[in-house]
């Protein structure tokens, strides 16, 4: 009688399973992905920079200073 329980019991686990996985397989199924598409990269509007005259460079001696700072910051293989 025992030996028939647990066939029972069993065999109910296996179709509880089977039953889950199969509901979940179809679900998963319907919610096809969408297709990829590359993702477009916004490109913000580069400002316009007037270029560097000498003489706006005489004009504005905070400007000269950030052009040496910039210089020897960024060009350092120079021998000083």
């Amino acid at each position: 009688m025992k030996k028939r329980y647990w066939l029972g019991g069993g065999l109910l686990v296996i179709l509880l399973l089977a039953g889950t996985l199969l509901i979940v397989s179809q679900q998963n199924s319907q919610s096809a992905p969408k297709p990829a598409t590359a993702p477009v990269a916004k490109k913000k509007p580069q400002p316009s920079v007037p270029p560097l005259t000498h003489r706006t460079w005489k004009k504005q001696p905070e400007l000269k200073y950030a052009g040496i700072i910039y210089y020897a910051v960024k060009h350092l293989k120079i021998q000083r």
